[in-house]
């Protein structure tokens, strides 16, 4: 049942992916499938890296994946092996383009999610900032209302943001 589920895979990625071109919105739906299961955080992570992208939308996933990668792991050291690496495959996918605003959200989960006391949360409120000014000044597509509205989402269900900017973004997106 495995090797079926690979094979599908295989074939998904190859299709999605062909010459290069990544559906994003096909990455989107499997990073959130990756949260929760570590084969097919590893088989997605092997495939962007594989792709020898230099979008930073893809770069940033790969640090994002880098980071599910420490979560799943078992072994202390793997983990911050893996940490530190989404930190720096993050840190240069925003080098590349510091106003993309999914590109930020990566790397603000990473840091929100990871404890405090191991220093990798210096940029959230950096990010947070950048987030909420690219909304609010609607730097993204149609395509991409959807991810905004997650992004609010996040923000009101853990109280990262005041009811001044929840209202902000939400007007952005009617506009």
């Amino acid at each position: 049942m495995r090797s079926f589920f690979l094979l599908i895979c295989l074939c998904v990625f190859t299709r999605s992916y062909a010459g290069g071109d990544v559906d994003v919105n096909f990455l989107r739906q499997e990073y959130y499938k990756c949260v929760s299961d570590a084969d097919r955080t590893y088989t997605l992570h092997h495939k962007l890296v594989a792709l020898k992208s230099n979008k930073p939308l893809v770069i940033g996933f790969i640090g994002a994946l880098e980071a599910l990668k420490a979560k799943h792991a078992w072994n202390p050291y793997k983990k911050m092996e893996h940490l530190n690496a989404a930190i720096v495959t993050l840190d240069k996918a925003i080098k590349a383009e510091p106003d993309n605003i999914e590109i930020r959200f990566l790397r603000y989960t990473v840091e929100y999610f990871v404890p405090a006391f191991l220093g990798y949360s210096k940029h959230i409120a950096e990010d947070k900032q950048v987030i909420i000014s690219g909304i609010q000044q609607r730097k993204f597509t149609a395509q991409e209302v959807f991810l905004v509205e997650n992004i609010i989402k996040f923000f009101e269900e853990r109280k990262e943001c005041n009811p001044s900017e929840l209202v902000l973004m939400r007007n952005a997106l009617k506009q």
